[in-house]
């Protein structure tokens, strides 16, 4: 693999409990702002679709695991940090997945906060478009792939 592609990365095994991500826009003049919070699946580390729904109601599934002060510190450094960093360089949407992983030490639940930056239009910006405002209102977006043909399937529940 080494002498194929010329590196290799390796990175610590966490235990993932949930996939997630938030996306943001940046402005290319130094200001990000929030789009909304991304709850996704995956399947071998490849994305497989997403839960429709509004932002109080996926907040709301990530509080089970996490403190919402701790989701809103992290909006806010990603805004911060990331706007100063993008400053003159770039202008579009972007999103930061992220993971919720267990604490075994502690019984717990800890934030991976940053997995990795897409700096493109992500399926979390898609999903947020498609979710429902009403927040008793819920579905899923998935890609499914048949007969080597992906199909892009959206239900509400």
């Amino acid at each position: 693999m080494l002498k194929a592609q010329g590196s290799v990365i390796v990175e610590p095994y966490y235990k993932k409990v949930k996939d997630f991500g938030m996306e943001f826009y940046s402005d290319g003049d130094g200001n990000v702002e929030y789009c909304g919070l991304s709850l996704f699946d995956t399947d071998n580390w490849m994305y497989t679709g997403s839960i429709l729904a509004s932002e109080s109601y996926k907040t709301n599934i990530l509080a089970d695991y996490i403190s919402l002060d701790l989701i809103d510190t992290v909006k806010g450094a990603i805004c911060s940090y990331l706007g100063s960093v993008y400053s003159g360089r770039y202008r579009g949407v972007f999103g930061v997945d992220m993971m919720v992983v267990e604490d075994e030490v502690k019984h717990g639940f800890l934030l991976h906060p940053c997995v990795e930056i897409n700096l493109r239009r992500t399926m979390g910006h898609a999903a947020i478009m498609m979710s429902p405002s009403d927040k008793n209102q819920h579905g899923l977006m998935r890609i499914e792939n048949i007969n080597n043909y992906y199909l892009l399937k959206v239900n509400f529940l």
